[in-house]
């Protein structure tokens, strides 16, 4: 089986005997609920890098912010906005494409959401994996739980970086009378 290295330290082996018996006993089940929930994380991941798309219906159902303004939908994802309707003289755009410190505050902004999206979606294979392995009463070990607890902290910084970074640099600061 799994040797587990963290038991002998007495910081993890604090951590390792936190819980109760309820867990203990419905591991199973309550690892099957983990599983489920890192697979819905995984969907939910998804969706916020489809933002990052170029299609305009996809930027649209995946939009990182909305805005009406003056008769339009405005739609902003990581890498583009798309204005519905369309309008000749506002064409819909990357941010790379256009010059304005909007463009490039979003651009910069999106580009952060983004990877912290994907360094996101990568850590829920190991959340999956250790929510699997500690299914099993012989798996359940302290360096598994310590890893899990870890790295959950580490994915919600990870995901405030690039949440926060979208609403500081491009949401708040440029878009204004009735963003969401």
């Amino acid at each position: 089986m799994v040797d587990d290295c963290c038991a002998g330290n007495a910081l993890f082996a604090k951590v390792g005997s936190f819980g109760s018996s309820f867990f203990d006993n419905k591991r199973f089940l309550v690892m099957i609920v983990a599983t489920a929930l890192c697979a819905l994380s995984w969907i939910l991941t998804i969706v916020a890098m489809a933002g990052s798309s170029v299609d305009n219906d996809t930027v649209k159902n995946c939009a990182w912010t909305y805005q009406d303004y003056n008769g339009f939908e405005i739609y902003y994802g990581t890498y583009r906005f798309v204005m519905d309707p369309s309008s000749v003289s506002i064409p819909n755009s990357n941010y790379e494409d256009c010059n304005t410190d909007a463009c490039n505050d979003c651009e910069t902004a999106g580009v952060t959401a983004n990877n912290c999206c994907v360094v996101s979606f990568i850590m829920l294979f190991a959340f999956l994996g250790l929510s699997v392995a500690r299914m099993m009463p012989a798996w359940d070990k302290v360096m598994f739980k310590c890893t899990f607890l870890i790295m959950s902290m580490v994915n919600i910084l990870v995901m405030i970086i690039g949440m926060g970074a979208w609403d500081d640099q491009c949401a708040d600061s440029h878009i204004q009378n009735g963003g969401k």
